[in-house]
This record gives C-alpha cells, structure tokens and sequence, in this order.
C-alpha cells in the first residue's frame, strides 16, 4: 500500500472546521479542562488548505495545552481577521485570519522557549511524547504560507497565535470536503500510547463506521487478540510506544502466525525497518501528522484487498 502524504488543498471555512474540531477536544480532552471557541467578528473566514493538516495542527496544540495543565485548566480557541496595510515583524502587509490557542497552564520556562519548534525536543519523560508535536505544527503552518508564534508565561499560561492567508472568495464558493471511505462495522485495534491521541483516533474511526479496541501498548494489543480471536479486522499500531513498540508487536503476530493486517504509524521517515517489515507482510505505513481521510483510504485499501 503506497504511503498517503499527498497535500489536499481546497477552500474551506476555517470557522467550520474549528467547530468540529473544538467538539472532537471536548470529547478527547479530560473533563476538568474547559475547552471555548470565540469567533469574532462573525460570518466566513475562507482559506486554502488542507483540512486534515489543520484539524491535525489543531489536535497537537491542545495537547501541548493539556500537558501544560496536569490539574485541569482552560483552553480558549479564538479567530478573528488581521489586515495589515505594510509589513509588521514577520508578517507581510495583507489580509490574514488568525487563531490563538490560549491555555492558563505552567507556561514554558525560558531555558525551554528556544528548543519549542525543534523536532523531537521534549521534557517528558521516555514513553511520554516524542517531541514531535509543535514542531509538527509549525510545519502544517509554514506549508499553508502561515507563519506561528507564541507568548508564554511562567505559571500564567502560554498562547500560540497562528496567522493564515484569508482568501477573497465568498462562502458560496467554498468545496465540500469529499467523504472519506467508511467501514462496514468491522472492528480495527488501535494501540497508541498517547491518550488524548487514542481517544482522538478512537472518535474519529467510530465516525467512520468502525468498531473500535484501544490499547496503550503493543502488549496490551496481544492480550485483546488473546481474548478476542477472529473478531479483530485490522491493527492500527504507533510504531514507538512504552512496554512493546510497533515492530515488536507486528513480530509477535508473524510468530504466533496471526495474519491480521497492520498499519504502523510512524513521525520517521521510510527506514530500512520499515522496508523490511513491509517485506515481511506489514500491510502499509502512514506518516504523522496523521490525516484521517488518509487513514480511511489506507484501512478500505486493506480490508476489500
């Protein structure tokens, strides 16, 4: 199966999209944090992009804001319109729609605030994260022409202001986004170790028709196979997790000959691990950031294959 990595851009109303994506966080988040959109000033807010990196952007920065806010907090989304008749800082003269993704957690201290945008930087402890998110998030930015900033501080909270080019069209003239490819109720076992990413891809393959089994590790993953035989469709595995990874999973599966098919989902790029493995009989890869819409195609792929 070819790897998804294609850029998906169409006009779409960031508006919109940010209504389902702040109901999806309700859903993930934990409840003792408060999750707000203010739109304002009302009506669209078009832009030329790709839904999924967006929706995905999204996702990283509240996860950032929840580690920041381990006794809960608030988390404020806001979008508003910025025209700027010359250059301002970074910013060139023009019409921009811009987001701020504000949280009142532990902010980020100073020694940190220069390594933010590095990939795979991170004060977590191993198996906590890999570091990838915000740099991942920049990235998706800096691919729609955007640029992102941020503002933080100690013990008061951290806001990440994301500026986008506002495109001219009226709403009329905005693309439906195509369906993605749904399931027929089978069931697909999700072994991912970060929660709110789990309970993220848990709703979003409920929504596609998909019966869900979450495991927070590759072990995990083999227990529910021992105690559910043939009830598992497909293994949607992150290929770096605590106790049992990705490759070690798939490689337990080829020993015990369970032939069920399996997707890794992986921030690295194609590797001489990843070539065997696929030699081996994985059934795909797909990188992060992870779009959904690629993650249905890859699954139908699989399953009427």
């Amino acid at each position: 199966m070819p790897v998804v990595s294609d850029f998906s851009d169409r006009l779409l109303d960031w508006r919109n999209l940010l209504e389902g994506q702040t109901n999806l966080l309700r859903s993930a988040l934990p409840d003792n944090i408060c999750i707000s959109l203010r739109v304002d000033p009302p009506g669209p807010y078009i832009i030329h992009a790709d839904a999924a990196r967006l929706q995905q952007m999204i996702l990283n920065l509240a996860i950032n804001a929840r580690d920041a806010m381990p006794q809960g907090g608030v988390l404020q989304l806001w979008l508003d319109r910025l025209t700027l008749s010359q250059a301002q800082d970074n910013l060139p003269a023009g019409n921009w729609l811009r987001l701020r993704v504000i949280d009142n957690g532990e902010g980020i201290s100073n020694g940190v605030q220069p390594y933010v945008f590095e990939p795979f930087f991170t004060t977590k402890e191993p198996g906590k994260g890999s570091g990838l998110g915000l740099s991942q998030a920049q990235g998706i930015v800096l691919q729609h022409d955007g640029r992102i900033e941020f503002a933080t501080v100690v013990r008061n909270g951290t806001t990440f202001t994301i500026y986008l080019p506002a495109h001219g069209e009226a709403e009329s003239a905005v693309t439906p986004s195509e369906p993605a490819a749904s399931g027929r109720r089978e069931t697909i076992l999700l072994a991912e170790d970060n929660d709110t990413m789990r309970a993220a891809l848990l709703s979003g393959l409920e929504a596609l028709n998909y019966q869900v089994a979450g495991a927070a590790n590759g072990r995990e993953a083999l227990n529910y196979l021992e105690a559910h035989p043939g009830q598992v469709a497909a293994i949607l595995s992150d290929m770096v997790m605590p106790v049992m990874g990705g490759a070690q999973l798939f490689e337990h599966l080829r020993r015990q000959g369970m032939n069920i098919p399996m997707i890794i989902i992986t921030g690295r790029h194609m590797d001489e691990e990843l070539k065997e493995m696929l030699a081996q009989g994985l059934a795909g890869w797909l990188p992060k950031p992870l779009s959904l819409d690629n993650l249905a195609q890859a699954l139908n792929n699989v399953l009427q294959s």
